[in-house]
């Protein structure tokens, strides 16, 4: 018992070598602003863990970031002595965040997400258990970290669309934070204004068909059959065309334009552009399952019929996500960016 007792205290404060290393968390993080996990408790930390597991499509989404993170990952700095994970929830992608790490900086408003987000790490056996957690409660929106501190930078989730009106301060906090090649890998959200049209028109026996097949044979043939719109969403609040009442699932903005906190939506063109004025260069970018991510009921549908496995459209949703009209077409962005 002594000994998880030691574990959980190097988690919650800087290890014997801190002094030598300063935090690149600046004097700001003690700033807490408003946010819808500032007063979470056991019960939201529960549900947020579950809210990518259960189902066939959570399982999806989460295959598509966890495979993008990992290969992200490898374009940072071969010496990776700071990692930070911003809004890191309960810790669903954190031990990945740390791996081969020195020491993992972990930013969320919310303690008991940050408590659970640090057991994750303690649990596992990856480099960052050993070298130390630390915990910074604060709200992104007023970045408390040092500009060009940290060597890998990670904000996965609507971390982004939240911050509404301060969206793209947060993302410039983000991006100023990453040092010279260090990389960051960040989730966004374009708002949906076109979707594959095939998905409507042919059968599950069609369709079946077409993800067992090489998507490199068939993509050419689903990408004529051009698109469809998605009817456009109630008008927005005051924040501007970008913020949307509350927020719907990849492929439907159904529902939009009800109670719900400001949502920023960020087109693929506006999130290039703050990274590349910030100094970083874009090397990777996916749509997070594009096909059938907001499709629960089809997914549903080809799975427990016979059709491929999760591993098949995994491979299909990764070539599909990187087409121009797809990453277009809008949905969760996800980003991996470099300073030289």
């Amino acid at each position: 018992m002594g000994q998880g007792r030691d574990r959980r205290d190097r988690a919650r404060s800087p290890g014997p070598g801190a002094s030598r290393t300063p935090s690149p968390a600046s004097s700001r993080a003690s700033y807490r602003g408003p946010g819808r996990f500032r007063h979470a408790g056991a019960y939201e930390v529960e549900r947020e863990w579950r809210r990518y597991e259960g189902t066939p499509q959570r399982e999806l989404l989460r295959g598509v970031r966890e495979r993008f993170l990992e290969r992200a990952l490898r374009t940072a700095s071969e010496e990776v002595r700071w990692a930070a994970e911003v809004g890191p929830g309960p810790g669903r992608f954190t031990p990945l965040v740390g791996q081969g790490a020195e020491r993992l900086l972990l930013v969320d408003l919310s303690t008991p997400m940050l408590r659970a987000a640090a057991e994750r790490v303690e649990a596992g056996s990856g480099p960052s258990s050993e070298g130390g957690v630390d915990l910074v409660q604060a709200d992104a929106s007023r970045s408390p970290l040092k500009e060009r501190s940290l060597d890998r930078v990670v904000a996965l989730g609507n971390l982004v669309g939240f911050a509404g009106p301060r969206a793209r301060s947060v993302l410039e906090g983000l991006a100023r934070a990453v040092a010279p090649g260090g990389a960051l890998v960040l989730e966004t959200q374009a708002a949906v204004t076109f979707v594959p049209r095939f998905l409507d028109e042919a059968g599950p026996p069609e369709l079946r068909r077409t993800f067992v097949s090489d998507p490199r044979h068939e993509l050419p043939r689903l990408l004529r059959e051009g698109w469809r719109p998605v009817p456009p969403p109630k008008p927005a609040g005051r924040e501007g065309s970008g913020d949307i009442r509350g927020i719907g699932g990849i492929g439907s903005l159904g529902g939009l334009g009800g109670t719900g906190p400001t949502f920023r939506f960020m087109a693929r063109s506006e999130v290039s552009h703050l990274l590349s004025r910030e100094g970083l260069n874009v090397v990777d970018e996916l749509v997070a399952a594009p096909l059938l991510g907001g499709s629960p009921e089809l997914l549903d549908t080809l799975l427990r019929s016979g059709g491929p496995g999760l591993r098949a459209l995994l491979r299909w949703e990764e070539t599909v996500g990187r087409e121009r009209e797809f990453l277009e077409a809008g949905g969760h962005l996800l980003t991996c960016a470099v300073r030289d």
